[in-house]
């Protein structure tokens, strides 16, 4: 009797999707992988890309200069756990539109308005609240 082989039998394993795997903290790339390929940053950075066209630092400077990059102000890989990351990653407080000429500058010159560690961000919730 010949062995008949199903559509079933043939087809490829299911590949296992990258937010379905633990986020392993030893490979970098798969750690930045997972926070800026999930749907919730693409969303973040859609809607933030929409509602500010222009560079915000070129803006303060009486240019009007189009956004290239969405710059973290306190990169969300200083978050201790995965819920303090995805705050970082997806909170609009924590972002900035900048043109590529300025996101180069925001981080060889370490300009303060625009790079915040942790405690600056949290004093900023902490005030952004009680007023």
């Amino acid at each position: 009797m010949p062995h008949i082989t199903l559509l079933r039998d043939v087809r490829r394993p299911k590949i296992e999707h990258n937010h379905h795997k633990p986020i392993i903290l030893n490979n970098r790339a798969t750690f930045w992988q997972t926070y800026y390929q999930s749907s919730i940053w693409k969303t973040t950075r859609l809607q933030y890309k929409i509602e500010h066209p222009i560079c915000e630092r070129c803006l303060e400077h009486g240019t009007v200069t189009p956004m290239i990059d969405i710059h973290h102000k306190c990169p969300f890989g200083l978050g201790k756990t995965a819920n303090e990351r995805w705050t970082l990653l997806s909170d609009k407080d924590n972002l900035a539109a900048l043109c590529e000429k300025c996101h180069y500058e925001v981080h060889n010159d370490k300009d303060k308005k625009y790079l915040w560690n942790l405690h600056d961000y949290y004093m900023y919730k902490i005030s952004k609240q009680n007023s």
